[in-house]
């Protein structure tokens, strides 16, 4: 059974006062109820794990979430499954990333299951080349292609933290250089 709205964002506000984690699946918001859900994700700093899987049903609603994380200083890590990211997202979510205030503790990255092709791959890639925090990254299940594969093989190179990525259907083990 799908989560409502105020259950998502009870579920928010208590596991960011518990310092824990927080795990919505289901949720189908409208673009107008998506500011509740923003403003829970804002108002608990000690968020430390935020999952969403099969949660938005629009680019804008995946966004707002992605930029109302980034500001949480405890987050260390963030799944957004199957939550309508496209291309656009993903190069909208890199230039968050590159942002060195954004996601200060994020280690773990999941875009598991969206639509992200060769543009968000590579967008993602450079932005997440010089994220030191980071040490897994989960884009399975996406559309990405050969350019798309090169440029985060690319970035393997640069990112020295980075232990394991799962692509193309299996995780990686990841030795840095």
């Amino acid at each position: 059974m799908p989560v409502t709205l105020r259950h998502a964002t009870e579920r928010i506000r208590t596991a960011g006062k518990e310092g824990r984690g927080a795990v919505i699946s289901g949720l189908q918001t409208k673009s107008s109820e998506v500011s509740q859900l923003v403003n829970a994700v804002k108002s608990t700093p000690s968020l430390k794990v935020l999952k969403f899987i099969e949660c938005f049903s629009e680019e804008d609603q995946c966004i707002a979430i992605f930029k109302a994380a980034s500001q949480l200083p405890q987050l260390q890590k963030l799944s957004l499954n199957a939550c309508f990211v496209t291309d656009r997202v993903a190069v909208l979510m890199a230039a968050t990333l590159k942002d060195s205030k954004a996601f200060p503790k994020l280690q773990f990255l999941s875009l598991y299951g969206n639509a992200i092709g060769d543009a968000g791959a590579v967008a993602l890639a450079k932005a997440i080349a010089g994220r030191f925090v980071l040490t897994e990254l989960n884009v399975g299940e996406n559309c990405i292609g050969e350019r798309g594969g090169a440029a985060l093989a690319l970035m393997l190179e640069t990112n020295i933290t980075m232990t394991s990525m799962y692509t193309f259907g299996k995780w990686r083990d990841v030795t840095p250089h």
